[in-house]
């Protein structure tokens, strides 16, 4: 989560600092993709007024709501059990708003590491975030350790 000092820590957005007298909103990281254009949220604060003046506030909300309904429900698509470990369990970044994009279908998707395997859509759910990544849709290292968590599931170093 955003750690907010009450008069030292500035608002994400108009760079003034966020004092007692102020409403607040904070999120914690959401953001793994690099060139998304709302990365400037994750991990941040905001005095309330600038974050609702904001032209991306609803698309901040509803992306940070669809991770919060993600984390709360916490099962694994595969078995459809709670994931045990932090060791045992991975979770799709959100890569894309756009339901045409094959990779939408992959949004925060949750699984035990142990489970995938088993999984039908592991193939190409390797193929979708390798071609998303060498397309240049996609910045940071997130992804990276995602590939390498598809690939050791099917076999692969």
């Amino acid at each position: 989560m955003a750690i907010l000092f009450r008069g030292k820590t500035q608002c994400g957005l108009c760079r003034e600092i966020i004092g007692n007298e102020h409403s607040v909103v904070c999120f914690g990281p959401f953001v793994g993709n690099e060139l998304d254009p709302l990365l400037k949220f994750s991990d941040a604060c905001f005095h309330e007024k600038c974050f609702q003046a904001d032209p991306l506030a609803r698309r901040v909300q509803a992306r940070w709501d669809a991770h919060t309904a993600a984390f709360k429900k916490r099962s694994c698509l595969q078995c459809g059990k709670v994931p045990d470990s932090p060791d045992n369990y991975l979770i799709f970044d959100y890569f894309s708003d756009d339901e045409k994009e094959p990779a939408f279908r992959l949004n925060l998707l949750q699984f035990h590491e142990s489970c995938l395997r088993n999984w039908a859509g592991l193939r190409g759910a390797h193929e979708i975030l390798a071609d998303f990544k060498q397309s240049g849709r996609w910045k940071g290292p997130s992804i990276d350790y995602m590939l390498e968590v598809l690939q050791r599931a099917q076999g692969g170093k």
